[in-house]
């Protein structure tokens, strides 16, 4: 099964059982993967959405330790 087939149904358990989070998570990965299909003229292959998937998840790290580093300066 294609990774967005599987995030569309994990995206639709998540609105049925009001997980937030979990489906504005959802929401940001689907809408890169949509991206990226649209922007390359190939199929997507898993190796590819793999690479948008650690692109992601480093963002969101680097952005929690910004944010940690900003709150530690303020107290």
């Amino acid at each position: 099964m294609p990774l967005i087939d599987q995030i569309q149904k994990d995206m639709v358990s998540a609105m049925k059982s009001k997980a937030e989070a979990r489906l504005s998570a959802l929401r940001m990965i689907k809408a890169a993967l949509m991206k990226l299909k649209v922007d390359s003229p190939k199929p997507l292959d898993e190796a590819a959405e793999m690479q948008i998937l650690k692109q992601l998840i480093k963002q969101r790290i680097d952005s929690a330790d910004r944010s940690e580093e900003h709150t530690s300066e303020l107290q």
